[in-house]
């Protein structure tokens, strides 16, 4: 189990975290755990997000 950086829901903070992972182990697990937080309705784009 991977430790994964609080977002605070924000979908975009959550791919900066993945992109900017060196390690590829765990950019995949944070990939991975963004993704199910994803699908589970955890993580939004942000209402400031550019279009």
């Amino acid at each position: 189990m991977v430790d994964v950086p609080d977002v605070g829901g924000d979908l975009l903070r959550a791919a900066q975290q993945c992109l900017a992972e060196a390690d590829p182990l765990r950019k995949v697990a944070l990939t991975q755990a963004y993704a199910a937080a994803f699908r589970a309705g955890r993580l939004k784009v942000p209402a400031d997000a550019p279009q």
